[in-house]
């Protein structure tokens, strides 16, 4: 890896809440998600069963009926059985069913590719703004055709192997040469996992 080991993005969404995103490859491979509201928290559990989640409500704004806490394995609302058999914690079977509805009923799904494409360009925008000193970028509306003009032959990329003059390099720190130590040490882990490429 030559790039940074960690991140974390600030976005302020259009209904005026804020969200937090914080990645980073610093001690293994382990995918955590906590979700914070002005109502509570939830997080899956960091032991045990990841599947499960971890569930406070606050109930500052009404008089407490439910439990603060409880700990509990979630359900989808619909087809459970079938989505936990697929990879990807369920979600493979939802991109699948809602894609395929959408060819038989003809419809446009919640998710079209309008918001998949705002969901995903967070990432690159937030580069951008790493690289300007942590400038605020705006999220292009790219519904608008005057809009998708702007970024039609914007192929900026972080990718070296398609580096091309004016793209930034995978880290904000410029290009980084890894020592000979530091490659006879990846090669050492690779060929205990049994990598044999380069």
């Amino acid at each position: 890896w030559r790039n940074d080991a960690a991140s974390v993005i600030m976005v302020r969404m259009d209904n005026g809440g804020v969200a937090k995103l914080l990645q980073y490859r610093l001690s293994g491979y382990n995918v955590w998600v906590r979700i914070h509201g002005s109502r509570g928290t939830i997080e899956n559990l960091r032991h045990g069963d990841q599947m499960m989640v971890s569930l406070r409500q606050e109930q500052f704004h009404r008089r407490q009926t439910e439990p603060t806490e409880q700990i509990y394995s979630p359900r989808f609302a619909k087809f459970h059985e079938q989505a936990i058999q697929t990879a990807h914690a369920g979600a493979d079977f939802f991109v699948n069913y809602h894609f395929a509805q959408a060819i038989r009923k003809n419809e446009q799904p919640y998710l079209d590719v309008y918001r998949g494409v705002a969901m995903s360009i967070i990432g690159p925008l937030a580069y951008r703004s790493a690289l300007n000193d942590s400038n605020v970028v705006e999220v292009p509306d790219l519904r608008k055709a005057s809009v998708r003009r702007q970024y039609a032959n914007d192929h900026w990329s972080p990718d070296p192997t398609r580096r091309k003059e004016g793209d930034p390099w995978p880290s904000v720190r410029g290009e980084i040469t890894p020592t000979q130590r530091q490659v006879a040490r990846a090669r050492e882990v690779w060929r205990s996992v049994g990598y044999t490429g380069e």
